[in-house]
């Protein structure tokens, strides 16, 4: 049931993320949206930033999944996916908060920059 209740305020948590910025997501909101207590929430996790970590490192095991399963001969352990995709996380919240200062920023256009770096398509001779 512990893993369960992970996956619960994980999800719900994810699915507020669709929703709203994760600064206005506070352990109030999403216990509420949970329908459970603050002693349940901090049984699980530290804080808001555990349950994003813990939401990344389960993404990362799915997609490791996903890819062996795909590509067998793939030689690329949990922890080496998870390295690659911190990086590119970082990367892109480094770009984001850089970019987010600017007056006249054009989200629409940062976005697709950035969808470009993240597919390989930046790059000429990378479209395949």
């Amino acid at each position: 049931m512990r893993e369960d209740m992970k996956a619960v305020i994980a999800d719900t948590f994810s699915q507020m993320l669709d929703k709203e910025d994760i600064d206005k997501i506070t352990v109030t909101k999403l216990i509420a949206e949970c329908h459970i207590s603050r002693q349940t929430f901090y049984y699980h996790f530290k804080d808001i930033m555990d349950v994003l970590e813990w939401t990344f490192r389960r993404a990362t095991q799915e997609l490791a999944q996903i890819a062996r399963s795909k590509v067998p001969e793939l030689d690329l352990s949990v922890d080496d996916l998870e390295v690659m995709l911190r990086f590119y996380a970082c990367g892109m919240v480094g770009v984001l908060l850089q970019y987010m200062e600017k007056p006249n920023l054009n989200e629409e256009k940062l976005v697709i920059q950035m969808e470009k770096i993240i597919t390989g398509k930046m790059f000429p001779g990378k479209h395949d």
